[in-house]
């Protein structure tokens, strides 16, 4: 990992948050000041991004409820 050590005080980073699917660690916490780095995606890895401009999401037709 790129982030050995906290930019701010020089802390020791530790684990904050995981990745859902292959649990390699995404953000990380200074273990001295609590500082949360920025997440870090690793997109080729585990997810596949989808431009959701392009996508139409079809819906169902509802049915209001009418009044007796």
């Amino acid at each position: 990992m790129p982030d050995e050590s906290c930019r701010k005080c020089g802390g020791v980073l530790l684990d904050y948050s995981l990745c859902g699917k292959c649990k390699d660690a995404t953000r990380f916490i200074c273990r001295i000041c609590g500082t949360i780095t920025v997440e870090q995606f690793h997109t080729a890895l585990c997810f596949n991004l989808v431009n959701y401009d392009e996508k139409i999401i079809p819906y169902p037709p509802s049915r209001h409820a009418t009044s007796q």
